[in-house]
């Protein structure tokens, strides 16, 4: 008896450590589909550009909650033929900045000032391509860590009086994907400094070093964040159960948290009738019976939430994050829920 209740312990423990490895923000960039190819020069002059939300501000140093000083910021476009990400370096030391080109796919090229862009194009969280470009507009690029895939990746920059900047453009045929509006990538943009005391910093935090896909932040093709309603399940998968923070042209959408909110809600409810089948199928009576419970448990807490979505035609950002953190840490606890019963009737048992 011992024996058993120690490996339910176990297993029930493990699967709550593994499914609670962060509560780090989602990111979600929504991308504007641009008229015409832009004109790289590193200047981020293009009109192109005006239609693309700047963004950051906000990364952190690697492995720490910590915001980085100097700050990047980016710009995130899209053509028919090339992904275009447009960036800017905070440099307070620009006398100290020199510059220096590196052959191409050449290691030497993290030991510069440079900007690592990640893309996952489809979002598989296993096939991945890094892009490193310095400041010299030297190019490293690699599918995972294998240097020798090569992509006719483009890049420009210019150096000003406090920052540096940066323009790239990838490909969708190396890519391997179409430009889809509606079409999720995995993306994150890391950058490494070495101006004084070395930083390396990220846009979306990781933990396993940069290349740690199940952590990237996200582009949505087409600007239309209203689609995300439909993609709550991709946006947290791999057990993300941070909140979903929405990077827009257009601010934070009302209906799109709604339609987050009710995607997040119809998959508890998935879960539900799937613990119902369970239940059903448990041959132990005891464990029927705490089954019946945490079913009867889990369907009062979401009432509230039931309530909030039936009575407004709209939510508000916080009151999204509210229901979003609740509904997603009712689901972890359904996906523990038998063994989690089966541990309760062993113990009554004792």
């Amino acid at each position: 008896m011992k024996h058993t209740l120690a490996v339910l312990l176990f297993v029930v423990a493990l699967g709550t450590r593994i499914r609670a490895e962060d509560k780090f923000d989602i990111l979600v960039y929504t991308a504007n589909k641009a008229s015409a190819e832009i004109q790289l020069d590193g200047k981020l002059d293009d009109p192109a550009w005006g239609n693309a939300p700047q963004v950051g501000g906000s990364f952190t140093f690697y492995g720490k909650p910590d915001k980085a000083r100097p700050q990047t910021f980016f710009r995130v476009l899209y053509t028919d033929r090339f992904l275009y990400v447009g960036v800017t370096c905070e440099e307070p030391k620009m006398d100290l900045h020199k510059p220096t080109s590196q052959a191409r796919d050449a290691h030497a090229v993290f030991s510069t000032e440079c900007i690592e862009f990640f893309v996952d194009p489809a979002h598989s969280h296993s096939t991945y391509y890094q892009i490193a470009v310095n400041s010299a507009a030297s190019i490293y690029d690699s599918v995972g860590q294998n240097a020798t895939w090569s992509a006719d990746v483009r890049a420009a920059t210019t150096m000003g009086r406090n920052e540096w900047t940066m323009e790239i453009a990838i490909p969708w045929k190396d890519l391997g994907v179409e430009p889809i509006a509606g079409r999720l990538l995995g993306f994150n943009i890391c950058r490494d400094r070495h101006i004084g005391e070395k930083q390396w910093t990220n846009w979306s935090r990781c933990v396993t070093g940069f290349h740690d896909p199940h952590r990237f932040g996200h582009v949505l093709l087409g600007g239309a964040s209203e689609v995300l309603g439909a993609l709550g399940g991709e946006l947290r998968k791999g057990e993300r159960s941070g909140p979903i923070v929405i990077l827009s042209d257009k601010g934070s959408s009302r209906a799109t948290y709604r339609a987050l909110a009710k995607g997040a809600l119809k998959t508890l409810d998935e879960n539900l009738a799937r613990l119902r089948g369970e239940m059903k199928k448990e041959k132990a009576a005891a464990s029927r019976q705490e089954l019946g419970k945490l079913l009867a448990k889990y369907t009062a807490e979401i009432k509230p939430v039931r309530a909030a979505l039936q009575g407004a035609a709209d939510i508000e950002v916080r009151e999204w994050t509210k229901m979003d953190l609740r509904i997603t840490d009712l689901n972890r606890g359904l996906a523990n829920a038998v063994w989690e019963a089966r541990l309760a009737a062993l113990i009554r048992q004792i």
